[in-house]
């Protein structure tokens, strides 16, 4: 269990990456038309381009109410590897330090789990056998909340 200093720390950087997306992702939709044509030139897609504005502003949000942190933070650090690739490529001097530090807090966000927000989705797993113990014949009333006490005590 980490204590309290811990978890405000955690907090803070989780609002600063859901700021920086959500921001980066909004300028994006406003100016969407620019983007893209100027994405298009550089050889991707429009739905893909899309798709990532998507992830940037979904999960950005995400990030800030602290709605399924590790969920939004895994389809961030793929965007932002995505970009941190592209840049790389272009040569050392292109700018990819800020994509790869986003790309790092995105990846210790879907790795470390954060226990302050208004809902805390567990990963793609954890999910997984939530739902399956749901609505499995042997379901009785309160097992969520007998995964959420175990998963709580551990």
């Amino acid at each position: 269990m980490m204590d309290k200093s811990m978890e405000w720390a955690l907090l803070i950087g989780r609002f600063v990456l859901g700021s920086i997306m959500t921001g980066h992702g909004l300028a994006k939709v406003f100016s969407l038309t620019r983007v893209l044509e100027t994405f298009e030139q550089l050889g991707i897609p429009p739905l893909a381009t899309l798709g990532m504005i998507g992830i940037e502003v979904i999960g950005g949000i995400a990030l800030l109410l602290g709605i399924g942190v590790r969920l939004a933070s895994f389809f961030l650090s793929t965007v932002m590897l995505g970009a941190v690739l592209f840049d790389w490529s272009l040569g050392l001097l292109a700018g990819y330090e800020f994509p790869l530090a986003l790309f790092g807090l995105s990846l210790f966000y879907t790795l470390v789990p954060c226990q302050l927000g208004i809902l805390k989705l567990p990963f793609p797993y954890e999910t997984y056998r939530i739902f399956k113990r749901l609505f499995s014949k042997k379901s009785t009333r309160g097992t969520l909340q007998n995964l959420n006490e175990r998963r709580r005590s551990s």
